[in-house]
């Protein structure tokens, strides 16, 4: 008898062949679609200790496949921002770190970027000529943040306290504006914003070069970019060590970093001078709590700062810290 090209194709050879096809094409569809690696997202903020980055990105020695910067002026939205991982890391004060921590959000700290020894100031309009005529005054500030705690080391000089003014929450955006729509007699601000209203008529009346009032800011990572984006959170650290110094020269380069903070290279360099960069090795000897200067910082701030509200204790120096990124710059 003759055998059809249909009975053909049904052998138990085929058949078997036909079964192992089926399984490998179903074993494809179940493997893990590979997900494209996304870029460590970083909260710049308008600030000249994040300005080093902005160079490296325009020299093109960050890449934005591995390193994207994400310009957040706002500071209490930047401290959001990283506690929702919705940014991997960003620049804050120590007390934002600080206030972070407590609340539950896995932080690092990686490096201290700069100190302000001055470039941080409670400005205030004419007619007011000392601490003590704040009492009733209507002040801008952004709640939960340096500022807040600049404002009341000012109003304690003077025997106020908070509840002696009239609050009035401004973010840096607004004060770019000139956060006229609702009318402020004295800001908190910093750089280059200090710099702006100053232009403006307004003159400083207390600021973070007064001992103890220094505003310290460091790099924060989320846990997880910690441990997802070594190589990129590393780059980003030696990016920031070899950029500084470079923002203390005036030249070509410079342009592009006035453009962006809106000042020129004189007040750039009047800026530079309120701010201390700690060399590489004193800043991992602080991260290494090695020098205990960091560590008392924090532990001065957990004091003031911290509320006996029943949440968690924010954690110790040696948890918080990671010095492994300054140790590897190096």
């Amino acid at each position: 008898m003759k055998t059809t090209g249909q009975h053909r194709l049904l052998t138990p050879g085929n058949l078997l062949v036909v079964a192992l096809s089926a399984g490998m094409w179903a074993a494809a569809f179940m493997l893990p679609v590979p997900v494209p690696a996304q870029p460590l997202r970083v909260a710049v903020p308008l600030w000249p200790g994040a300005e080093p980055w902005v160079m490296a990105r325009a020299e093109g020695k960050l890449r934005p496949d591995q390193i994207k910067l994400v310009e957040i002026n706002w500071t209490s939205a930047a401290m959001r921002a990283v506690g929702n991982r919705v940014v991997d890391a960003a620049i804050l004060s120590l007390e934002e770190a600080l206030l972070q921590i407590h609340q539950g959000y896995p932080l690092k700290i990686l490096m201290v970027t700069d100190v302000s020894r001055g470039a941080d100031a409670l400005l205030v309009n004419p007619g007011i000529e000392s601490l003590a005529d704040l009492r009733g005054r209507r002040i801008g500030f952004e709640p939960r943040t340096a500022g807040t705690r600049l404002l009341g080391l000012a109003l304690a000089e003077a025997g106020l306290s908070m509840a002696d003014i009239r609050h009035v929450v401004m973010n840096a955006t607004e004060l770019q504006d000139g956060g006229m729509d609702r009318p402020a007699e004295a800001v908190v601000c910093s750089e280059p914003w200090r710099q702006r209203l100053v232009a403006r008529g307004m003159r400083p009346l207390y600021d973070s070069g007064k001992k103890g009032a220094e505003v310290v800011r460091v790099l924060v990572a989320h846990v997880d970019a910690v441990a997802d984006h070594r190589d990129e959170l590393l780059v980003l650290v030696r990016a920031h060590v070899e950029g500084m110094p470079r923002l203390a020269a005036a030249g070509a380069e410079l342009e592009p970093v006035l453009r962006r903070e809106g000042v020129s290279a004189e007040e750039f360099a009047r800026i530079m001078e309120k701010m201390e960069v700690p060399a590489l090795e004193q800043n991992r000897r602080w991260l290494a709590c090695e020098d205990g200067w960091l560590e008392s910082r924090l532990e001065q701030l957990r004091a003031e700062l911290l509320p006996a509200d029943g949440l968690e204790p924010a954690r110790r120096a040696a948890d918080v810290f990671d010095p492994w990124f300054l140790e590897e710059a190096r």
